[in-house]
């Protein structure tokens, strides 16, 4: 028997390292993890996919469940990937990347000193 269980959770569009990880111990078997699932999507429509894996002492793992929503809104966005930044955060929309107020660059002085007024 397994010492803990992993669940995946899993919105629209997402794989499954992108989905919530959850930890339980109530968890064991297939049977457990199929009424479980039921419940947790019951509980939660926008739930697409949950994964159920066995985790042992070694860290060693095997999948022993995955449930497919079937009462998924068939119309519901895809949740979009993240690029770019570390952090995860994406940059919003309005922000520029050259902002207005900032010091003038080395070109912007020199040109300076060059030009005639």
């Amino acid at each position: 028997m397994s010492d803990s269980t992993e669940i995946y959770i899993c919105q629209p569009g997402q794989g499954l390292k992108e989905g919530k990880l959850e930890y339980s111990n109530r968890v064991h078997n297939r049977e457990e993890a199929e009424c479980d699932a039921e419940q947790r999507c019951r509980l939660d429509p926008s739930i697409d996919r949950i994964a159920y894996y066995s985790v042992d002492e070694a860290g060693k793992f095997r999948n022993f469940y995955t449930h497919k929503n079937s009462s998924t809104n068939s119309r519901a966005a895809a949740v979009p990937k993240q690029r770019g930044r570390a952090g995860g955060a994406a940059r919003p929309a309005s922000v520029s990347v050259r902002r207005p107020g900032r010091n003038p660059t080395l070109l912007q002085k020199i040109r300076a000193v060059f030009e005639v007024d």
